[in-house]
């Protein structure tokens, strides 16, 4: 290995991608089955690829049970590996005698020196010397590396006609959208053909470092990392397992899935097999869509149509490689399930007794709108912070689907765009990629001037950065000013009212003072006026900042809403904006408190969830719950028992149920409220 060139220490590349690798798997299928090689644990990082390549017949293993993963490799190993791998990928090699002119091999095996001459004729490798292999030396890793780059230029990845599905390191070009990087740091003793070998491989995904960021040039291969080489070149080339096999390039997404969907026939020597028929279908459903006979299912329910799977009328016909592409749409939120068989003519397909194989795409529904949190405090007026308090506010941003469910997607584009107003006019705009659980977070630091009064004020507009959906927005505003009153809220002290055995309730209602800054505001004796179900009372602020007021004992009927209002009082020495403030109202619902060992044996509608109470109400009805009952999913396409947690999301536990037919149904057939009750959910609400 000579090469007088040495490469400059690099840095690690700013979050290096690889953007090469391939999109289809051979290690799959058969490849995967347990090589039973019992110093490689399940847990350990080359275990697949171990077991990969010995499916293969790249590896006999050190002994017909160990594989020495952490043993060097040798020369001479290496050729071995090298030509069985060459075999694979379809890389032509002379069976016949060589003379290689190497003096040290002579008492080698005929396999190996054959594998030598063969590495050598392919310049693969040209010996340490004109006269010398050397091949009980261990192979460093830069020159491993050198090895599978001279081996991969030589074979053909896979491809569909013109379009490629693999690479080889010859594909490796650095473009406006692919920069060509490595994460290594190490590699400043290196060649520049070692260097541009390793940089090539690890953008197609074929060589890992001993780190993140080291890739260790100069220490030997361990058997381990071979294998770890190997099986990302089988990935590039045209090998597949025997028999049929079936994979997609895109096994999930978010919103439409655009997939290929890859079935493969080889021999049982992994040649391809051209011109199989083999017949390939897909179903939608999560029941697998199919009938036995191989025909779609038509769903007798109204929930889903007579498309929802569909059946080639004709057999498909592997090509000259061996391969059958079919692309593949699943719809948003769906699970695509495609099938693969190779059964006689008139065979009937019957997924409990026949060899076919199969792979899924699921879809996850993608982002329709954005969730914007805050660290203000959300009852502040006009978004107003104490300057002389805080000095900066957060934003958390959470991408969401249609239905508000957050969406976990990495890479998305959020744009935040912030007008300042005030102090230094400006108008700023930032892209930010949402991390793994869809979020991104953004910080606005609050003026450096704090003489003066009202010294800045920022406008937020957040955005999903494709710009096709509603833009949420906030205000910063930086204020100086000494706290004063400024809002207040009216709030029921239970959010239902229970009627006593004489049909009447007590409603109590609680007005609570804030200041401009969604602070409590504390003044003593600040008059309030309250209003329950149209009887006024007047009240006064206690040191608390909150007022107030039951009206007792007066007559409602199960069902009927009562109404609660308040005003402040208008004192312009305290008020903020020096007008009376009017909070809006709260509503309760007059409710009976249901009978102990009175079942409900017709279908009743959820109205309301009161989770924190442990309480709900169907039918005008007040039933208590807890984790010593009985709660059980019984809808015309599920039957189980459901938790606690699940009862309540299933009844419709933060669902916004004011639109009408979103509510859950259940029956009550034993109702014990200090006992053992047993609840049914016959219809789940929407959304849960």
């Amino acid at each position: 290995m000579v090469a007088s060139v040495l490469v400059a220490a690099p840095a690690a590349a700013a979050d290096p991608k690889a953007d090469y690798t391939a999109k289809f798997d051979a290690c799959l299928g058969a490849a995967t089955g347990d090589a039973g090689f019992t110093d490689v644990p399940d847990g350990h990082a080359n275990a697949g690829d171990i077991d990969c390549i010995a499916y293969y017949g790249i590896t006999k293993g050190t002994s017909a049970t160990t594989y020495s993963p952490l043993m060097s490799v040798s020369r001479e190993h290496m050729a071995l590996f090298l030509t069985r791998l060459a075999k694979l990928v379809g890389i032509e090699m002379a069976m016949d005698s060589m003379d290689t002119g190497f003096t040290d091999i002579g008492d080698l095996s005929a396999e190996s020196q054959m594998a030598i001459g063969q590495l050598k004729d392919l310049g693969i490798t040209q010996g340490t010397s004109d006269t010398t292999y050397s091949p009980a030396d261990p192979v460093k890793r830069s020159h491993m590396a050198l090895f599978i780059q001279r081996l991969m230029d030589k074979m053909n990845p896979i491809s569909d006609g013109s379009t490629p599905h693999g690479n080889i390191p010859k594909d490796v070009k650095e473009t406006d959208d692919k920069k060509v990087a490595s994460p290594f740091t190490d590699l400043g003793g290196a060649t520049k053909d070692a260097y541009d070998a390793i940089t090539q491989l690890w953008e197609l995904g074929v060589a890992s470092g001993i780190s993140d960021t080291s890739y260790g040039p100069s220490s030997n291969i361990t058997r381990a990392a071979m294998a770890g080489f190997m099986a990302g070149v089988l990935d590039h080339s045209n090998a597949r397992p025997a028999g049929l096999s079936i994979q997609t390039d895109k096994a999930s997404g978010f919103g439409s899935v655009e997939s290929i969907v890859l079935v493969s026939y080889r021999s049982d020597s992994f040649a391809p097999m051209e011109a199989m028929s083999v017949d390939i279908f897909n179903s939608t459903r999560s029941n697998k869509g199919l009938n036995y006979d191989g025909t779609c299912h038509i769903p007798t329910d109204t929930t889903a149509g007579p498309d929802e799977c569909t059946q080639d009328s004709n057999d498909e016909q592997t090509d000259a490689m061996g391969n059958i592409y079919v692309e593949s749409t699943t719809a948003s939120g769906a699970t695509n399930v495609w099938y693969a068989w190779t059964g006689e003519s008139g065979d009937k397909f019957d997924a409990d007794t026949v060899d076919e194989v199969t792979t899924t795409i699921v879809s996850s529904p993608a982002e329709s709108q954005l969730k914007v949190t805050s660290t203000q405090n959300d009852k502040a007026t006009n978004g107003n912070v104490d300057l002389d308090v805080t000095k900066s506010v957060t934003f958390t941003v959470q991408i969401q689907d249609e239905e508000g469910k957050n969406v976990a997607r990495s890479d998305v584009d959020v744009s935040v765009t912030v007008v300042e107003t005030g102090g230094r006019a400006s108008t700023n705009t930032h892209k930010i990629k949402t991390d793994d659980d869809g979020k991104i977070t953004y910080t606005v630091m609050a003026p450096t001037d704090t003489d003066e009064t009202d010294d800045r004020s920022d406008a937020l507009t957040f955005s999903i950065a494709d710009g096709t959906e509603d833009d949420q927005t906030a205000t910063v505003a930086w204020v100086e000013t000494d706290p004063v009153l400024s809002s207040a809220a009216v709030a029921a002290n239970v959010p239902y009212a229970t009627r006593n055995t004489e049909g009447n309730v007590t409603v109590g209602a609680v007005v609570t003072l804030y200041d401009q800054y969604g602070n409590l505001m504390k003044t003593p004796g600040q008059t309030v006026t309250v209003t329950i179900d149209g009887d006024t009372s007047g009240a006064r602020a206690g040191s608390s900042g909150r007022a107030r007021w039951s009206r007792p004992n007066f007559a409602k009927t199960a069902g009927d809403s009562i109404a609660l209002s308040a005003t402040v009082a208008d004192v312009a020495s305290t008020t903020f904006d020096e007008s009376t403030i009017s909070p809006a109202g709260d509503t309760v619902t007059v409710v009976n408190i249901a009978a102990d060992d009175v079942p409900v044996t017709t279908v009743g509608t959820v109205s309301a969830v009161h989770d924190k109470r442990n309480k709900f109400v169907v039918n005008n009805t007040l039933y208590t719950y807890d984790s010593d009952d009985v709660f059980i999913l019984g809808t015309a396409t599920e039957n189980k028992s459901l938790t606690l947690d699940e009862f309540e999301t299933a009844i419709g536990k933060g669902i916004d149920t004011s639109g009408g037919g979103t509510q859950a149904q259940l029956l009550i057939p034993r109702y014990d409220d200090d006992g053992s009750s047993t609840f049914v959910v016959t219809t789940k609400a929407a959304g849960a």
